[in-house]
Order: C-alpha cells, then structure tokens, then sequence
C-alpha cells in the first residue's frame, strides 16, 4: 500500500486483507494518489487521513454503514458509482454488505495543501472539504476510474499524463461542489454539522438540475 494512504484499515468479510487492484501515484507532485480494492463477502474501511479521501463505489452494495467524527448513516442500496467525502482528520469508518460475491471501490487520496491551491488559483479561496456519507457525480466517477486504470496498469502513458487527469480531478472536485457557483443543488440527506454553502461537498445531489448523475 502507497505511504500515502497507510493509515487505511482494511478487511473484508472473513477478516482477510482484500485483493489490491491498484494502488499508487505517478512520479511527480500531482499531490493525488489512489487505491482500489476488492473485498470478497463484506467491506470494512477505517482510517483518520492524513489526506482528503474521496471513495466512489465499483459495485452496487446492499447497504452501506457509516461513520465520520461524531456522525453516523445508514446509506441503503447505495448503486454503482456512489461516493463518499472524507476530509483529512476525519476519522471515520465504513461497513458494506454487498448484492454481489466482491464489492469494489477506489479511494481517490488528495493532498489538503494541493487542494488548497488548486482551489485559489481558481479563485475558490474559502472552498473547504466536507463530510459527505453518500452521493453521485459522474464526471467525477469517470476521471477515477481512469485514475484506477492507469494506476492498475502501471502509468502506461506516463506521469505527464497521470498529473492532467490529477488536475482535472481536483478541479471538477471544485467545479461540482463549490457554491461559489451557487447552490444549484440540495442534496436529500442530513447536513454535516456546520454545513453551509460555502464549503466544497454542500451541494452533492441525487437529483441533477438536468446534469448526467449515474
């Protein structure tokens, strides 16, 4: 497992280690890392992150049990493409029960400070992460995916190539969360405490005001 994400506590249902598909960063300071498991029977994630932990979901789950900081959720049939926000020194915990023999997943790890500047050179100087238990956003999803792939398959076309997909990652993290666009969307689930619309993760949504959410 990459340094980066060594504090992750994994295992699945038979308290094994799941299958590693990928896990790591290309050379060079992209300040984004990932790791996609497979876990057979059940998933149990933990971890108090030293960076900011964005987790997508490869499999449907039959549900998903949550925790991060003081805050707990049951998440109910979250579909394929689900993710979760984790900020960095949020401790938190995840437990899924799937539909299917594995469930699947890639944790998208960011840096705070690339995000942080990321953030203000595109003028979202206040963007800050929050806890999110469950939502969608497609071009998210995709960008980790290919993220997963190039990861899985040994950074093939070369860290130039890793860090644009890097960047563009954070900035559409930016993009679709920041309501320094406005708060085009509300999402149905509780609000973290101290959530407002000034802060990145506040208006994730499982109804899209006509964007493609899958």
């Amino acid at each position: 497992m990459s340094q980066e994400i060594s504090e992750l506590r994994l295992a699945q249902a038979d308290g094994g280690l799941p299958t590693v598909v990928a896990a790591g960063s290309a050379p060079g300071e992209s300040g984004v890392f990932v790791f996609s498991p497979r876990f057979h029977g059940g998933a149990h994630v933990s971890a108090t992150p030293r960076l900011h932990h964005i987790c997508f979901l490869l499999t449907p789950c039959a549900h998903v049990y949550s925790r991060i900081a003081d805050q707990a959720q049951l998440v109910p049939k979250p579909p394929r493409g689900s993710l979760a926000i984790q900020p960095a020194g949020a401790d938190y915990t995840a437990d899924g029960h799937g539909s299917a023999e594995a469930i699947e997943a890639i944790i998208v790890a960011i840096d705070p400070g690339q995000f942080a500047l990321a953030a203000a050179e595109g003028s979202a100087f206040e963007a800050e992460l929050i806890e999110r238990f469950s939502g969608r956003d497609r071009a998210l999803f995709d960008v980790a995916r290919s993220l997963a792939a190039e990861c899985a398959d040994g950074f093939p076309n070369g860290p130039l190539f890793w860090n644009g997909m890097a960047t563009t990652f954070i900035e559409s993290l930016l993009v679709c969360r920041c309501a320094l666009h406005g708060p085009d969307f509300t999402l149905g689930l509780p609000l973290a405490r101290g959530d407002h619309p000034g802060r990145v993760g506040a208006d994730l949504d499982w109804r899209s005001g006509g964007r493609d959410r899958a």
